[in-house]
């Protein structure tokens, strides 16, 4: 079994016709067991987005022989149908409580952006304990209102849609482990990389120089770019290009204009938007548009 207790469980029972986008199931506050390893998860037709409320638990994604990487508290990954993954407890960590809610449709929520990388999933930190706290409510309500429970189902899941469109695309590139039995990462690391993260992501539209933050965090911006790089697996660069070019996408999926998005995103305008875009995607704006949305049906003459 995946979980120990879970202190809040729910389930529709009977997904409804013309729903192209339902909540399946949702569990608050599971507890993990101790044991060596689980998995593989994933469904085959379904999203999940897996959330770990307190420790650590270690992930490996893809294969059983894809490295093992730590995900910590107030950390969020979302993974697409047909995307296998393991966890196992992290040697160093205490009791570790999750949530994860499984649902169909995540591309009629935008949600495909997010997992268009090389890792096929996407990680969000939840800095501001946001998705937690939606979490929080949605098992509150559904204690008091199990009764509603498809429409309650819905509603929730559109506000998960809504929360994670204003996150910024977190990468799945972390430090990495080939023994699962000596996974670690300092503290101290963990700290530095998600405060340039969290710069990258506050000022990416206002194209903040790296110079720049260093000297927010009083270092050098040689030491910026081979620390990062030593603890993420790759450059800031690469990072704010990732979460620059999810923006645009979510930007573009909401239908806004190109020469707003521009604006929005730190770049010139809608020339260089493009051109960045393409850069970046191998495809154009209008390209990317058309390819994850469903266009109408043209009326036969």
């Amino acid at each position: 079994m995946r979980v120990l207790s879970e202190s809040i469980y729910h389930h529709v029972d009977r997904p409804r016709p013309g729903h192209p986008a339902q909540m399946h199931t949702f569990i608050y506050d599971a507890l993990h067991p101790d044991d060596a390893s689980e998995g593989p998860f994933g469904h085959a037709n379904e999203w999940i987005l897996d959330y770990t409320l307190s420790g650590s638990i270690l992930t490996r994604v893809g294969s059983d022989s894809s490295p093992w990487r730590i995900r910590q508290a107030g950390q969020a990954h979302l993974y697409p149908p047909g995307c296998r993954f393991w966890e196992r407890k992290h040697a160093e960590s205490g009791i570790v409580h999750s949530a994860f809610v499984v649902f169909s449709g995540g591309q009629w929520l935008g949600m495909q952006p997010y997992i268009q990388n090389e890792a096929g999933y996407c990680c969000f930190y939840d800095t501001q304990s946001t998705i937690h706290r939606l979490f929080k409510q949605w098992s509150q309500l559904i204690q008091e209102k199990y009764q509603d429970s498809f429409w309650l189902s819905q509603s929730c899941l559109y506000q998960l849609a809504d929360t994670l469109s204003q996150f910024s695309l977190m990468d799945s590139a972390w430090q990495r482990t080939d023994d699962a039995a000596h996974a670690s990462i300092s503290a101290a690391d963990l700290a530095f990389e998600q405060q340039v993260r969290t710069l990258l992501h506050a000022n990416y539209a206002i194209r903040i120089s790296f110079d720049e933050i260093a000297e927010a965090m009083g270092i050098s911006r040689s030491t910026l770019s081979h620390k990062y790089k030593r603890v993420s697996g790759e450059s800031p660069r690469d990072t704010l290009n990732a979460i620059r070019i999810h923006a645009i996408k979510v930007l573009i999926l909401k239908r806004e204009k190109l020469r707003n998005i521009a604006l929005q995103t730190g770049l010139n305008d809608e020339f260089h938007l493009s051109k960045y875009f393409k850069k970046q995607t191998g495809l154009s704006p209008r390209q990317f548009f058309k390819s994850n949305t469903v266009q109408p049906e043209k009326n036969p003459k």
